[in-house]
Protein backbone atom coordinates (compact mmCIF):
# COMPACT_ATOMS: atom_id res chain seq x y z
CA UNK A 1 0.00 0.00 0.00
CA UNK A 2 2.78 2.71 0.92
CA UNK A 3 5.30 1.17 -1.65
CA UNK A 4 3.12 2.25 -4.41
CA UNK A 5 2.22 5.13 -3.40
CA UNK A 6 5.89 6.46 -2.58
CA UNK A 7 6.97 5.46 -6.28
CA UNK A 8 4.17 7.76 -7.75
CA UNK A 9 5.23 10.61 -5.37
CA UNK A 10 5.95 13.86 -6.97
CA UNK A 11 8.36 16.08 -5.30
CA UNK A 12 6.68 18.86 -3.23
CA UNK A 13 8.34 22.05 -1.25
CA UNK A 14 8.31 21.83 2.72
CA UNK A 15 6.26 25.04 2.60
CA UNK A 16 3.66 23.08 0.34
CA UNK A 17 4.01 19.84 2.70
CA UNK A 18 3.56 21.61 5.49
CA UNK A 19 0.22 23.03 4.67
CA UNK A 20 -1.05 19.44 3.30
CA UNK A 21 0.38 18.77 7.00
CA UNK A 22 -1.90 21.09 8.83
CA UNK A 23 -4.99 19.85 6.81
CA UNK A 24 -4.37 16.18 7.11
CA UNK A 25 -3.72 16.53 11.29
CA UNK A 26 -3.22 13.04 13.17
CA UNK A 27 -5.95 10.94 11.55
CA UNK A 28 -4.21 9.74 8.71
CA UNK A 29 -0.20 8.57 9.30
CA UNK A 30 0.41 7.65 5.70
CA UNK A 31 -0.91 10.42 3.89
CA UNK A 32 1.09 11.96 6.71
CA UNK A 33 4.34 10.37 5.98
CA UNK A 34 3.43 10.67 2.04
CA UNK A 35 3.62 14.42 2.34
CA UNK A 36 6.95 14.16 4.10
CA UNK A 37 8.34 11.79 2.21
CA UNK A 38 7.40 14.29 -1.06
CA UNK A 39 9.82 16.86 0.25
CA UNK A 40 13.05 14.38 -0.05
CA UNK A 41 15.25 15.24 -3.03
CA UNK A 42 14.91 12.06 -5.49
CA UNK A 43 18.54 9.94 -4.19
CA UNK A 44 16.98 9.82 -0.50
CA UNK A 45 13.48 8.86 -1.81
CA UNK A 46 15.21 6.16 -3.45
CA UNK A 47 16.76 5.15 -0.59
CA UNK A 48 13.93 5.16 1.36
CA UNK A 49 12.01 3.28 -1.23
CA UNK A 50 14.54 0.48 -1.68
CA UNK A 51 14.90 0.10 2.22
CA UNK A 52 11.01 -0.23 2.51
CA UNK A 53 11.44 -3.16 -0.64
CA UNK A 54 13.26 -4.64 1.40
CA UNK A 55 11.45 -4.39 4.63
CA UNK A 56 8.73 -5.97 2.99
CA UNK A 57 10.36 -8.81 1.27
CA UNK A 58 12.07 -9.73 4.43
CA UNK A 59 8.82 -9.92 6.65
CA UNK A 60 7.23 -11.49 3.86
CA UNK A 61 9.77 -13.95 3.69
CA UNK A 62 9.12 -14.55 7.62
CA UNK A 63 5.60 -14.75 7.65
CA UNK A 64 6.49 -17.91 5.02
CA UNK A 65 9.09 -19.07 7.30
CA UNK A 66 6.80 -18.92 10.42
CA UNK A 67 4.01 -20.75 8.91
CA UNK A 68 6.45 -23.40 7.87
CA UNK A 69 7.04 -23.57 11.10
CA UNK A 70 3.53 -23.57 12.35
CA UNK A 71 2.66 -26.85 10.29
CA UNK A 72 5.79 -28.89 10.97
CA UNK A 73 5.13 -28.64 14.74
CA UNK A 74 1.71 -28.99 14.23
CA UNK A 75 2.36 -32.27 12.68
CA UNK A 76 5.35 -32.81 15.39
CA UNK A 77 2.50 -32.42 18.50
CA UNK A 78 -0.30 -34.41 16.81
CA UNK A 79 2.74 -37.02 16.90
CA UNK A 80 3.26 -36.43 20.12
CA UNK A 81 -0.47 -36.84 21.29
CA UNK A 82 -0.84 -39.67 18.98
CA UNK A 83 2.42 -42.00 20.75
CA UNK A 84 0.90 -40.42 24.48
CA UNK A 85 -2.79 -42.10 23.42
CA UNK A 86 -1.10 -45.38 22.88
CA UNK A 87 1.37 -45.44 25.71
CA UNK A 88 -2.12 -44.90 28.02
CA UNK A 89 -4.07 -47.50 25.85
CA UNK A 90 -1.28 -49.74 26.67
CA UNK A 91 -1.33 -49.23 30.76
Amino acid sequence: MILPRLKSLSPKTITMALTELSHIGKSNPIASFMEVASTLDEDLLIKVIVKMTELNDSLAASLEEDALAEVENEAKFNTLIFELESLVALT
